[in-house]
């Protein structure tokens, strides 16, 4: 429900739910249940953007995502987990995405 009020909404063709993976963030399995359902997602040609150090930047980290933490209210980024990237905004993510094509 969270998704359809999104302003990412229209450019989201599947989500995918915990319950159904069988496992959650910040496990590995539960990014192996992702990537056997994209066709042609590899570790290297994706981007894991998240506003979670603790579940989606740890979870990148458990699976060899590279990641980028969303922190739009500034917060001190911590130690651990291994943050590649960090945005403020959302546009800046075209910057990073960019930068690596």
């Amino acid at each position: 429900s969270r998704l359809h009020r999104s302003a990412v909404a229209p450019y989201i063709t599947d989500a995918f739910i915990s319950e159904e993976a069988g496992a959650s963030k910040p496990s590995r399995t539960y990014f192996d249940y992702v990537f056997a359902r994209i066709p042609g997602i590899t570790r290297e040609n994706c981007l894991l953007i998240g506003d979670s150090p603790s579940s989606d930047i740890r979870g990148a980290n458990n699976a060899g995502i590279p990641c980028c933490w969303y922190n739009p209210k500034g917060l001190p980024r911590p130690d651990r987990p291994v943050i590649r990237y960090e945005v403020r905004n959302l546009n800046q993510v075209r910057e990073i995405v960019a930068g690596k094509c």
